[in-house]
């Protein structure tokens, strides 16, 4: 296991703890692998079963998780090319001492991630599905970059307040934009860590910030 302060939020006995938990239920051997990401949520790899166990963050909304998983059925169901969630012996997303978990089929990488060229084709079927049955929300990309630097702490304050300055400038010019194309379902965070390799060519990963807004 990856020795870490804490992951998604967790101490890892407390991590651990809701694992064991959360595959108990699902009928799967807790014993994992490895910590696959730690910084936002809780991602492990069972050492037994070709199976990645998702904890949300701490404090995290259960609706969160819930929207996820529906949403992700949903692009099963259209054959889209997504990281699939994995069949369990219970309802997902499951609530274990008010944290939501998932289980997800875990897909083998090599050494190379996913390079950007490869996300051009699942997102533009993605833009191109039509509207969903599930309530996204809408995306927020103003507040999203202001809660960002909120959190800096490693640059010094002169330039923390320059960059909220620009933030401001622009919120104020956005109306003013006009977008070609009409809203769609987004993945919020399109980038070489959020997608996985998978045969030939690549699928579409970690659904959090899914939204309802403009593919530009």
């Amino acid at each position: 296991m990856t020795s870490v302060n804490a992951i998604g939020g967790f101490q890892p006995t407390h991590m651990e703890g809701v694992l064991r938990r959360a595959c108990a239920v699902a009928g799967l051997d807790a014993v994992h692998d490895r910590v696959l990401r730690g910084h936002t949520n809780a991602v492990v790899l069972l050492a037994g079963e070709p199976v990645v166990v998702k904890i949300a963050r701490r404090g995290s909304p259960g609706t969160d998780a819930l929207r996820t998983v529906r949403f992700v059925r949903w692009l099963m169901e259209q054959d889209f090319p997504t990281a699939p969630l994995h069949p369990i012996a219970a309802e997902q997303p499951m609530v274990v001492d008010g944290h939501a978990v998932t289980f997800w089929t875990y897909l083998p990488q090599p050494p190379h991630p996913v390079r950007a060229g490869q996300l051009a084709a699942p997102l533009h079927a993605l833009h191109n599905l039509g509207t969903p049955p599930v309530e996204l929300l809408e995306r927020d990309n103003v507040t999203a970059i202001k809660s960002s630097i909120a959190r800096i702490t490693s640059l010094p304050a002169p330039l923390i307040d320059a960059l909220s300055a620009r933030v401001d400038r622009l919120a104020e010019e956005l109306p003013g934009v006009r977008f070609p194309y009409p809203k769609t379902a987004i993945q919020g965070d399109p980038q070489h860590r959020n997608a996985l390799h998978h045969g030939k060519g690549s699928v579409l990963c970690d659904w959090d910030t899914v939204a309802w807004g403009h593919r530009e």
